[in-house]
């Protein structure tokens, strides 16, 4: 406790030195530019070693460098009266103060710098717009993050730079992804590639390249994600550029682990870790550290788990996402240990940080889609206005003859269209209000299922801990079982909330992440297993998607426990076949099988679970054994 009341004063202190500095800057410049003085030789060779001096410590743990060089520039800039120095300066100090978290600091020499852009430069407004976005998206101000980058692509448009423009659509790329709006996403960054492509601006096509990487892999489509970080770790070693290589072997971990290529994914995270522990960036830091930390975890290796996860705690930062995504990841691995005190306790911290999280989550789903109708309004009236400007003769011709046309029939139709507008602002108002209503109903499910979701979590951790206690094995493995289906069951509901906008679930993909849950809970590093799904079906509803996901939980399950028992591989498919209204599912592994002829009511409990279920869905199931696999066939009308 002291230690953290000791890292707070630490901080507020940092956070008033910084602000009196600023302060101490500004009455430098009012005192300065009474004067318009111009300098000496030396002076403008002293200015430009001073502003390299500068670019060199700005992203470095020197930050007192960075101040020194910047009070020794400042008043050679100013005495010259050199506006576009002055902006340079103070952009690169602010860079700075960003690179150490004070963000405020930084949001405050950007309002200076904005003084020092003459009127008429669009393309420099753009550049700090852009900046400026970015430092509301570190604060996780989504709604301002992206207003800025929008505004910031007005300007880029009136400067005709097809550079900055193509530099700003990846910025609001990466916002609309920010605010899940998925399908503005796909389209402002496939923009930024196509303008970046024409005009073969390296620099920023790994960008382009990486933040498109990123939004793929959070909606699960992994080839063409690693394809893209590939290529944008291409560009980054031509350009020597270690920051965007330490970027991309960050999420490229995440991508070989998700495709079970585990070695590969270490060896690059460790890669990004050397680099960030180099530059001093905190924040990139603990975040690959707390993903080696939850890798680890899931391979059962706790001491690696426990080693990564105090280096992130040890440079915790004031980032709510973060620390929730920390507090359960040591959770986890203290309910593993059998540290039942510690996990309890990081638990609470998690569900403070969580709150807080949905408090500012909601306020976020309103904003993206405000900002959605407004920009899909834009859009709109830009296309309007492109029509007018390429027929402008035309319309002028048609806008007479209309006139003409107007005042011969307006007293006929004028009745009539003041009856009409009557009824279109009613249906206007109603429609506004189903919209609103909708859009309500939509926030309110997909609360519901997040919660639904977290309190079955937490029923399962409690399970675990009551399994722990017990000293009766086939008590612990009754519970283990009991836990499995409450995850498959926890699993759903976070299928039908996370981007999912039409409270169905998709089945195959629900199939592929029940199999890496269990295969978790059933993990054997002698053998190995392997899981295939393929087909596909129409998205199925929760009364559907529930007693369904628990068939699958109680047959892979199963599978794993008696099937491959004396075997050191094996393989599992789940085939999936619609046909009309019916969803036919086959279920096979190549194990040991049951005995034929095998009747599912005679069966054990699990089997005794399938028949209630099947019986609940009205769906059908079979078994029948081959030489080489046991299938399972269900039918079921959806």
């Amino acid at each position: 406790m002291k230690l953290l009341l000791y890292k707070r004063k630490d901080w507020i202190a940092k956070y008033f030195l910084a602000g009196c500095f600023i302060l101490l800057c500004n009455l430098i410049v009012k005192g300065q530019l009474k004067t318009n003085t111009k300098i000496t030789s030396d002076q403008a060779q002293q200015l430009k070693i001073y502003s390299e001096k500068i670019n060199e410590y700005r992203y470095t743990a020197f930050l007192d460098s960075t101040k020194f060089y910047f009070k020794k520039a400042l008043p050679i800039a100013l005495k010259q009266n050199d506006s576009s120095a002055i902006f340079k300066l103070y952009k690169q100090l602010g860079d700075a103060y960003e690179h150490h978290q004070f963000k405020d600091s930084t949001l405050l020499l950007y309002d200076t710098c904005e003084k020092y852009i003459p009127a008429e430069n669009y393309r420099l407004k753009s550049f700090l717009l852009v900046d400026r976005a970015y430092t509301y998206q570190l604060m996780h101000d989504y709604e301002k993050n992206t207003e800025l980058n929008i505004e910031a692509l007005k300007m880029a448009q009136k400067s005709g730079d097809k550079k900055q423009i193509g530099h700003v659509t990846i910025s609001l790329a990466e916002s609309f992804s920010s605010l899940n709006l998925t399908k503005q996403a796909d389209e402002y960054f496939q923009k930024s590639i196509e303008i970046l492509l024409a005009e073969n601006d390296e620099s920023f096509m790994h960008q382009a390249y990486r933040y498109y990487a990123i939004h793929l892999l959070k909606n699960k489509e992994f080839a063409t994600a690693y394809s893209l970080l590939q290529k944008a770790n291409l560009i980054a070693a031509s350009l020597n550029d270690s920051i965007s290589m330490a970027y991309n072997w960050h999420y490229l971990a995440d991508y070989f682990w998700h495709t079970k290529q585990v070695d590969s994914c270490f060896l690059v995270a460790k890669k990004a870790e050397q680099i960030w522990e180099q530059r001093v960036e905190y924040l990139d830091l603990s975040d690959v550290c707390l993903q080696q930390g939850s890798f680890y975890t899931q391979l059962n290796n706790y001491s690696q788990a426990l080693f990564y996860l105090k280096k992130a705690e040890k440079y915790i930062v004031d980032n709510l996402y973060f620390n929730e995504k920390l507090y359960s990841a040591f959770a986890d691995l203290y309910i593993k240990m059998g540290k039942e005190k510690e996990a309890y306790t990081y638990l609470q911290k998690a569900k403070i940080a969580l709150e807080k999280i949905k408090e500012n989550e909601s306020k976020s789903k309103v904003a993206g889609l405000t900002i959605k109708f407004e920009s899909l309004k834009k859009e709109n009236e830009n296309k309007v206005l492109a029509n007018e400007n390429n027929n402008l003769q035309t319309q002028k011709w048609i806008a007479l003859a209309l006139c003409v046309l107007l005042i011969l029939l307006g007293l006929l139709l004028l009745n009539q269209y003041k009856k009409k507008q009557k009824t279109n602002n009613q249906l206007a108002k109603e429609k506004q209000i189903v919209e609103q209503q909708a859009n309500e109903k939509l926030i309110l499910i997909n609360e519901i299922h997040h919660r639904v979701k977290n309190n079955l979590t937490m029923l399962k951790s409690l399970l675990y801990l009551q399994a722990r206690a017990s000293t009766q094995q086939e008590t612990k493995n009754i519970l283990a079982e009991v836990q499995a289906r409450v995850q498959s069951m926890a699993l759903v509901h976070q299928n039908l909330y996370e981007g999912n906008q039409t409270a169905t679930l998709n089945f195959p993909s629900f199939i592929e992440d029940l199999f890496a849950e269990l295969s978790q809970s059933y993990f054997d590093k002698t053998k190995q297993i392997d899981f295939t799904v393929e087909g596909s079906c129409k998205a199925l509803i929760i009364e559907k998607a529930i007693p369904l996901a628990l068939i699958m939980n109680e047959l892979v399950t199963n599978s794993f426990k008696y099937a491959f028992v004396n075997k050191v591989s094996g393989s599992i498919k789940s085939t999936i076949n619609q046909i009309e209204n019916t969803l036919h599912i086959t279920y096979s592994d190549d194990g040991n099988g049951l005995p034929q002829p095998f009747d599912l009511s005679s069966g054990g409990f699990g089997f005794k679970v399938l028949n209630i279920l099947t019986q609940q869905l009205n769906a059908t199931i079979n078994y029948h054994k081959t030489a080489e696999k046991s299938i399972f066939k269900i039918s079921l009308p959806v």
